[in-house]
């Protein structure tokens, strides 16, 4: 009888030290939106158009609440794509 491989499910891949890095500069220095803008380049593309509207929409006159609420609620899901790519996850949260 042949052998079966388990397929493995989870974090494939490591966030470089160069990504945290940029993450951690750009939130520390107010950059909300575009630091998740940049982790969600290598996450998703939609996710990624999605922070990137959102920053567009934040940089609006009387509009900027709504879009840190949005952002807020789009958390979790966030956090969700990052556990199941990044073998780093926490180190990565941690930055946000």
């Amino acid at each position: 009888m042949g052998s079966k491989k388990e397929l493995k499910e989870g974090p494939y891949a490591t966030a470089t030290p160069q990504l945290i890095r940029k993450i951690e500069v750009l939130t520390d220095r107010n950059f909300h939106f575009e630091s998740r803008e940049l982790l969600a380049k290598t996450l998703n593309v939609n996710l990624e158009d999605a922070y990137k509207g959102l920053g567009k929409i934040h940089g609006m006159p009387g509009v900027g609440n709504d879009a840190v609420f949005l952002r807020n609620k789009m958390e979790p899901y966030l956090e969700d794509m990052i556990r199941k790519t990044y073998k780093n996850a926490d180190e990565v949260i941690e930055v946000l």
